[in-house]
């Protein structure tokens, strides 16, 4: 998954970006689980994640409403 979104993208704050993108627009749930993946690494790190986990948490709401309605 992550090879498929990477592409020649410089950063993987853009790579994690275009994951949650695909996580609420396709309903991606591995791109949500590999988003979070990132998410965590880089805060370890010391990078300054927080619209990162507003999103991710944004895309797993919409993932959950969408597996209430199926």
């Amino acid at each position: 998954v992550f090879k498929d979104f990477a592409g020649g993208k410089q950063h993987i704050l853009s790579v994690a970006d275009d994951l949650l993108k695909a996580a609420i627009l396709q309903g991606n749930k591995d791109a949500l689980i590999l988003s979070a993946f990132i998410i965590y690494y880089l805060k370890q790190n010391g990078y300054k994640v927080e619209p990162y986990v507003k999103k991710l948490k944004e895309a797993e709401t919409i993932l959950k409403e969408g597996a209430l309605d199926a």
